[in-house]
């Protein structure tokens, strides 16, 4: 039995100092070790304690402590207090808690705090994931007990996983001048809201706050054994430690899961009877199942549960059919037998076999140690693996390879259906050494199947990014924390790592981007990748073109080292791999920022196609071996792209392909020395060229790498979802604003759509300024995204829609070329024979304008690319058409007696003014989509 001493917690720092080592640090769970602790400065304390130190790769360790609430409501702390009384008034009413044996704090700050000793609930014997467990109850109470005050102000971020949250220490003064005090139940009930705030402004040192003893609450116990079962059924365990992952499959039950809302008489007491059978564990369980109905009481159900535990009776399945056919022929007679059977099964079978220092045995009669089988060299399997959907399930097994090499592999356990030869070649690619005994390879699968621990489950991932309102990286979470264990498999998760601290990347990298736009503008570029999906944006790219040595990879290298590093050439991927390699390398990339390096050794046909891949966030989709379709993968990133060539330039480089301009869109050309100056640099800090420090800041980069990007996701989550909402708000209002004060008068779709692209960068790079990540002045970022705005506008010669101006422009130079060649005068068309004849010409007597009729033939060349009702309205604005009385576009013309179809076309509308951005006329007003490119 474990000893109060025995355990561990962590101390640490409630407020981050500049300079000072902000790690926790693990000590023994004591008084004197907690005493110590905060005689060397430290003021906070975790919440749960541990029987060792939780790692990543482990078994968690079980979990102990009280059920802490954290009222927060930074602008009005008043508010906090409020619904703290409201929350206490439900524990009393609704669960008969006695408030004089809880503890109180007011923060100081944001609110107060709340303790609830687990002896009240029966938690005091821990847990391995106590505080989602305690996440699940808080839940429960919302959502029975629906108040929005408390929706919004109770903290549900307290609840994490892995170290757990720290709580501030009570009675150390606050950055703001106040303290944390605790107050007494008296104190916190009948004083008023404003005296309980007033009570921060000093401490309270060494008065008496003596509370009553803790008394279990059968309300509350019932709580929380119905949260362990939620928690376990959220994570597709189905509470396999109750003993309940086989019956969860039972097609009544799963129909009273699925419908408890509105379950009829007969279906509620016959699900009663089901669930009865595994004793006092299946009280709770009938709860939870019974409190999804309007007409819940706790009190009926409780006397409901006892009139039905007299009878001791084991319903049979077709007893249960009578009353709702499920459709399932399990083959047993009654729901309790699908559990029976399979344990009774599986304990058989995996008892048979032993794990021991050389290898994995077989024991063919368990009572004789020396008769077993030599099976394999060790292999343990650690858990059962399955992505969020509850599919793709596979064994995570830990092995020994004959040098002494411990490595974790997967084995999907479609590879396990048959006799199981694709696994063992993987295993033993991997170092397992398999026996030649008869029945060894059947035994081996037999050993898969059954000795995942039962309540060992653990979420699959492959990709970076958001899961709801948790970001994963490799190594780390952020946000809404998940409330179980996951496994994140991938070749490339050492690009995602961390190298150094944030402070080293600021004083080695991020110092010498001051003052360079360019640099500014790409390390606030590389953290708008996790914006997109909580800020609706699209993705989309960046490409850096110039001549040889002019500094684009360097700039690569920066804005990768914002992000990850460790790879062979830090963040960076190479333009120079296959379709297929690089959208695998995108789905890597999720929510995040891609590098591709220097798009000259990729082929055209290659640039023609990855660059909307990439935007559009979707794959190829392919077919399986059995035909059946392959997951499509899917993303969402911003990419950022160097070479000599625009994009436009290297698709066209063989002449077989056709850049369009939806490229122009959604990949943002932007020319390394476009008028700032030598290259990549406006500011040198110091060295006497640009190769020197190019070289200085590629090393860097490689040396420290990963830490604003984890920095700003830890700001931009914050503490709550809420502050999170309201990061995302101030994020997309700043964005919006820039389009705003940086289109210019009539910017197409087109345009506004890059402007929003840039807005982005510019609200994230202030955000992480203001946020102390990236060491620029205020307003640095926005600056550089409005510099760099105006150079792919200048670039770009047009603020309308590309397509419509390349269409103008093509029927200007064709008039210009072919008006004489091409255009018999009307007097001659009855003798005229030219090839390739466009049309007609002649000039107006009344207007002494000359006027042409482009035949449709010449017209369906001419105006190709784009709508052709689109590209008529556009040039009618603008008055270079012939129009009929009535303002319709005229189309026919009869030239000696023949009625000809066309378009009748006036140049000289167009020679006095060519404006490509279409101004002169008052803009154009196009009824069709922006985004339709």
């Amino acid at each position: 039995m474990k000893v109060q001493n025995a355990r561990v917690l962590y101390a640490g720092y409630a407020d981050k100092i500049e300079g000072r080592d902000n790690s926790w640090k693990l000590i023994a769970d004591t008084e004197a070790a907690r005493k110590k602790a905060l005689e060397d400065g430290y003021t906070a304390f975790s919440t749960t304690t541990f029987d060792y130190e939780p790692e990543k790769n482990k078994p968690e360790p079980v979990r102990y402590g009280s059920l802490f609430l954290d009222f927060d409501y930074k602008s009005d702390p008043a508010m906090s207090i409020k619904a703290a009384k409201r929350f206490m008034e439900i524990l009393y009413v609704k669960y008969g808690v006695n408030l004089g044996s809880l503890r109180y704090w007011i923060s100081g700050g944001k609110g107060c705090h709340i303790e609830i000793p687990a002896e009240i609930f029966g938690g005091e014997a821990g847990h391995p994931c106590l505080p989602r467990i305690y996440y699940e109850m808080i839940k429960f109470i919302l959502k029975a007990y629906k108040d929005s005050s408390l929706e919004k102000i109770l903290d549900l971020q307290m609840y994490n996983m892995g170290k757990g949250r720290l709580l501030r220490c009570e009675n150390i003064k606050r950055p703001n001048g106040r303290y944390k005090v605790q107050v007494s139940a008296d104190e916190m009930l009948n004083f008023d809201i404003s005296k309980l705030l007033s009570m921060s402004d000093e401490s309270r040192i060494n008065l008496p706050f003596e509370t009553d003893l803790p008394v279990r609450s059968a309300t509350m116990t019932n709580l929380f054994e119905s949260a362990i079962f939620m928690f376990h059924l959220k994570n597709k365990n189905k509470h396999a430690n109750l003993g309940l992952e086989s019956l969860l499959n039972c097609g009544f039950i799963e129909h009273c899961w699925t419908n408890k809302a509105e379950l009829a008489e007969p279906e509620w007491w016959a699900m009663v009877g089901v669930l009865m059978a595994f004793g006092d564990k299946a009280k709770p369980l009938v709860h939870l199942f019974s409190q999804g109905y309007a007409g819940y009481s706790e009190k009926e159900t409780e006397e409901k549960i006892n009139n039905w535990q007299t009878r001791k009776s084991t319903l049979s399945c077709s007893y249960l059919k009578s009353i709702h056919d499920c459709g399932k022929r399990c083959e047993v007679t009654s729901p309790i037998y699908l559990w029976h059977n399979q344990r009774s099964r599986d304990v058989q079978t995996s008892s048979a076999f032993s794990l021991e220092e050389d290898g994995v045995y077989y024991h063919r009669d368990q009572e004789e140690d020396g008769n077993k089988i030599f099976i394999c060299s060790p292999v343990k399997v650690i858990g059962k693996l399955r992505s969020q959907g509850s599919c793709d399930w596979a064994r995570l097994l830990e092995i020994k390879s004959p040098d002494g090499v411990e490595k974790r592999v997967v084995i999907n356990m479609r590879d396990c259906v048959g006799r199981g030869d694709v696994v063992r070649a993987q295993l033993a690619d991997d170092g397992v050494e398999f026996s030649n005994a008869p029945k060894a390879s059947s035994l081996f699968m037999e050993y898969l199947r059954t000795s995942a621990p039962v309540d060992k489950f653990l979420l699959r991932l492959n990709m970076v990014g958001w899961y709801d309102d948790t970001y994963v990286l490799p190594d780390a979470l952020f946000g809404e924390h998940f409330g179980e264990e996951f496994y994140f498999e991938s070749s490339l998760v050492s690009l995602h790592n961390s190298s150094g601290s944030l402070d080293d990347w600021k004083e080695h990298v991020g110092k010498y981007c001051r003052d360079n736009s360019l640099l500014v503008l790409l390390t606030s570029y590389a953290l708008t990748g996790p914006l997109l999906k909580p800020c609706g944006f699209e993705g989309g790219g960046i490409h850096i073109y110039g001549c040889s040595s002019a500094g684009k990879s360097t700039g690569a290298h920066v804005a990768g080292s914002v992000c990850g590093g460790g790879g062979h050439k830090g963040f960076m991927r190479q333009w120079n791999s296959t379709h297929n390699a690089i959208e695998n390398t995108a789905v890597l990339h999720n929510d995040n920022m891609l590098v591709l390096d220097e798009i000259g050794q990729a082929s055209a046909e290659t640039v023609a196609q990855i660059p909307y891949m990439l935007a559009n966030g979707q794959g190829k989709a392919r077919m399986k071996a059995d035909a059946s379709a392959r997951n499509i993968g899917r993303w969402l990133l911003n990419f950022l792209s160097n070479g000599e060539l625009t994009i436009n330039d290297k698709i066209q480089e063989t002449g077989k392909f056709t850049s369009h301009v939806g490229q122009e869109v959604r990949v943002i050309d932007l020319p390394i020395n476009a008028g700032v100056g030598q290259d990549l640099y406006e500011n040198m800090h110091g060295y006497e060229n640009g190769a020197r420090l190019s070289d200085d800041l590629v090393s860097n980069c490689m040396k420290y790498y990963g830490t604003p990007l984890r920095a700003f996701l830890a700001a931009f989550c914050g503490s709550s979802i809420e502050e999170k909402q309201r990061n995302i708000e101030l994020i997309i209002e700043k964005a919006q604003k820039f389009v705003q004060e940086n289109c210019p008068e009539g910017s197409s779709g087109q345009v506004r759509r890059v402007a929003r692209k840039f807005g982005l960068i510019a609200s994230a790079g202030e955000f992480a300024h203001e946020c102390g990540i990236l060491p620029y002045r205020n307003g640095d970022a926005r600056r550089a995204a409005e510099k760099w705005f105006k150079i792919w506008l200048d670039q770009r010669n047009c603020v309308g829609d590309r397509e419509i101006a390349k269409v103008l422009k093509r029927v200007q130079d064709h008039f210009a070329i072919e008006s004489e060649s091409r255009y018999v005068p009307i007097e001659e068309a009855d003798k005229d024979s030219r090839f390739r004849k466009a049309g007609f010409s002649w000039r107006d007597k009344v207007a002494g304008r000359k006027r042409f009729l482009m035949l449709l033939p010449a017209a369906d060349e001419i105006l190709k690319g784009i709508n052709r009702k689109v590209i008529l309205e556009a040039m009618n604005k603008l008055g270079w058409l012939e129009l009929k009385d009535d303002g319709s576009i005229r189309e026919t013309k009869s030239i000696k007696g023949v009625n000809h179809r066309g378009y009748i076309f006036i140049p000289e509308a167009w020679e006095e003014e060519i404006e490509p951005d279409f101004k002169s006329r008052g803009g154009l007003s196009l009824s069709f989509p922006q985004d339709s490119y």
